[in-house]
């Protein structure tokens, strides 16, 4: 299945980033070529208003004009001029090749160009030229015209060899989008892989959560069939029915994370009087180990964030803090501040964490000693959920631990 994946992300990848590349390298191109064939048709235009005037002052003057110079069609010739007074063509620019000047007196003579419009023609299928005329009024009457023509094979011949660039630079950026594409499609097929382990992972550590609270159910019910049910059965089984139900509870809120439907409701509060309400609470709760909850804020600080998701995420580090403290130990939780940011620190002088496992505990299911029974290390789901909750926030959490010495998470969350 992922060698599916891979080959269908290289193919769609290689098509989006050629159509991509050769779409700009086309409009590049393209605007090329038409800055270039204004600037002609520029200077075809300047070129003819030079001389449509000076073919009015020679008819205005009646000067007798007669006159055909003759001039060799190179690749590096430009600009021709033709002047017709009363339809006689009466001043001519022309080629001294024989083939072409006919070609080219015929084409002047005989096509009725269009005043002050581009007109295109190709002589003996290798010379390119591109022509523009204007009519030279007295009132309303018509006493010639001027014809100007560009030499343009230098600008096909170029524009030929481009085209022939431009075919094997398709098959370069191609190649090229290709390995573009494997790349790509190797990092997205690993990050897939990666999602689809943490996914097995996560069915099979969920499903040997839900098997033991099921199995320990089943025991005590065959003890119940074999004689009276006594206070401590009963309790056993109510215990491991609220296990299953907390863990039911976490899995539909974690897949509601995962698939975006926990709606976040902000609300403007003071974190420091919800600190501190929590940290009250888990007083009572920590008593039982002679475990001192100190809370401490510098100021009153408020928050934008949803109230409940906030306070769950403090329950969970607060209990995950009582949980692996000694007796007779203190755990802390201070609030701070500063321009930008809001940090949250739950400190406790715990059993602490390995270096090494310090960037899997936020894992789900993951616990740091698979010995430890599971009623003293909880579901291993509180971490990830506290996790989640920050980033649901645009926040982190951070770890600081070192083993027999404690431990620190600092949420850091924006103002």
């Amino acid at each position: 299945m992922i060698d599916e994946i891979h080959k269908k992300l290289v193919c769609k990848y290689t098509a989006i980033i050629t159509f991509i590349l050769i779409a700009v390298f086309c409009l590049c191109s393209y605007l090329n070529l038409q800055i270039i064939l204004n600037a002609i048709d520029k200077a075809l235009f300047d070129y003819l208003d030079e001389e449509v005037q000076e073919a009015e002052e020679n008819f205005n003057k009646n000067s007798a004009v007669n006159q055909e110079v003759t001039i060799n069609i190179s690749p590096s010739l430009t600009l021709l001029s033709f002047w017709f007074k009363a339809d006689k063509l009466v001043y001519a620019e022309l080629p001294e090749q024989d083939n072409i000047r006919s070609q080219m007196l015929r084409i002047v003579e005989e096509t009725n160009i269009p005043s002050d419009t581009i007109y295109k023609r190709t002589i003996n299928n290798s010379l390119y030229f591109r022509f523009i005329s204007r009519d030279i009024m007295v009132g309303n009457k018509k006493i010639g015209k001027v014809i100007v023509v560009y030499h343009a094979t230098n600008l096909h011949n170029n524009f030929n060899r481009f085209l022939m660039i431009f075919f094997g630079v398709i098959v370069i950026l191609i190649i090229l989008s290709y390995f573009i594409s494997a790349y790509l499609a190797d990092k997205a097929v690993k990050q897939i892989e990666k999602m689809f382990e943490r996914q097995k992972k996560f069915v099979s550590d969920a499903s040997h959560e839900l098997r033991t609270p099921l199995s320990v159910i089943m025991a005590y019910t065959e003890l119940l069939e074999q004689k009276s049910p006594s206070p401590e059965i009963l309790q056993n089984i109510k215990d491991e029915i609220n296990t299953m139900s907390d863990l039911t509870g976490k899995l539909l809120q974690f897949a509601r994370f995962d698939n975006n439907r926990i709606k976040i409701e902000k609300q403007v509060f003071n974190l420091s009087n919800l600190g501190k309400e929590v940290c009250h609470n888990f007083s009572q709760t920590a008593q039982g180990k002679n475990i001192k909850v100190v809370f401490n804020s510098v100021e009153e600080i408020n928050i934008n964030a949803d109230k409940l998701l906030i306070k769950q995420l403090l329950y969970i580090l607060l209990d995950n803090a009582v949980k692996y403290s000694p007796q007779n130990s203190e755990v802390k939780c201070d609030i701070n501040k500063d321009e930008n940011k809001i940090y949250i620190k739950i400190s406790d002088n715990g059993i602490g964490i390995a270096k090494e496992e310090q960037e899997q505990i936020f894992e789900r299911f993951f616990r740091s000693d698979k010995a430890r029974s599971r009623n003293n290390e909880g579901l291993g789901l509180g971490l990830s959920m506290a996790l989640m909750i920050a980033e649901q926030h645009q926040g982190d959490i951070k770890v600081e631990s070192e083993l027999g010495k404690g431990s620190t998470f600092t949420v850091i969350l924006p103002c």
